[in-house]
């Protein structure tokens, strides 16, 4: 209870500092459909237009925090700030501010997507309950109730709300359940559809109809995953070069460079490193 509460205070006070923010920002601001079906999916209740509007004006107090902080540690190592270096310290605290401000716009994306991934590992045990409570007692509707009751998580809540809402038929809480996953999972649409079918097939042969509708969203599963891994595996090869293999071999390199006769500036080091060779692995 008491770390409900806690919570509960944090996201009041979370939502009070972005109206503050946003109230401070002059012009008007544009959202994306995307990302208001995010914020609807996460069950945020600010508005789209004031996080975008507080992740603007975000910008200008981080880069200035930013600004200090690497000033002031610049003066703590006794480094002497040379007109360069303020000018990399300055560049660097805007790239920050302006990354919040992105991070302001792509990150309940970023969440939402990934709720909704976790959410659909859930599919075959719904679609198996489905197809359990067809088996044993026909009525869809019964089925998609059960199957709704006895789930947890974004998905059966979904599918409990297409329940509650529907009023067109046995099968059309299903179905609108059906419709509104397709963006993300296809074959669960699929799925659904081939249980729906179930109901109207003979009974010798229902049993054969069911097994076939789970199977789909299996095959669908086992292919997104595996689609999954392929997505991830250049990225990260990518990281590992860059992080572990690229590293190493600068640690062989400057010093060498030195012995021969070869200065390297240190803004030049960390402007490649930093930025050049991010942005040429981004693209």
């Amino acid at each position: 209870m008491q770390q409900e509460l806690i919570l509960d205070n944090t996201a009041s006070r979370i939502k009070k500092l972005t109206r503050i923010l946003a109230n401070q920002y002059p012009g008007d601001v544009s959202v994306t459909p995307e990302f208001v079906r995010a914020l609807a999916f996460l069950n945020v209740s600010i508005r789209p237009e004031t996080i975008i509007a507080a992740g603007y004006v975000l910008a200008v107090p981080v880069g200035i925090l930013t600004s200090i902080c690497l000033i002031g540690g610049i003066a703590l190592i006794g480094t002497p700030l040379s007109p360069r270096a303020l000018c990399v310290v300055l560049l660097l605290s805007g790239a920050i501010g302006v990354g919040v401000t992105y991070l302001t716009q792509t990150l309940p994306i970023a969440l939402a997507t990934l709720r909704r991934t976790r959410a659909l590992g859930a599919a075959p045990g719904l679609v198996g309950r489905i197809g359990l409570r067809l088996q044993l007692d026909g009525p869809p509707e019964r089925a998609s109730a059960f199957a709704a009751r006895t789930g947890t998580g974004p998905l059966a809540e979904s599918l409990q709300a297409h329940v509650d809402q529907t009023n067109m038929g046995p099968t059309a809480g299903l179905m609108r359940f059906a419709s509104e996953w397709k963006p993300w999972f296809r074959p669960l649409e699929r799925s659904l559809t081939l249980l729906r079918a179930a109901v109207d097939t003979p009974p010798e042969d229902r049993t054969d109809a069911i097994e076939s509708g789970i199977d789909a969203v299996l095959s669908g599963i086992r292919s997104t995953t595996a689609g999954f891994a392929g997505t991830v595996r250049g990225p990260a090869s990518g990281l590992y070069a860059f992080g572990v293999l690229l590293p190493l071999a600068l640690v062989g390199v400057l010093p060498a460079a030195r012995a021969g006769g070869v200065s390297i500036p240190t803004g030049a080091f960390v402007l490649f490193y930093d930025f050049l060779l991010p942005i040429g692995l981004w693209e």
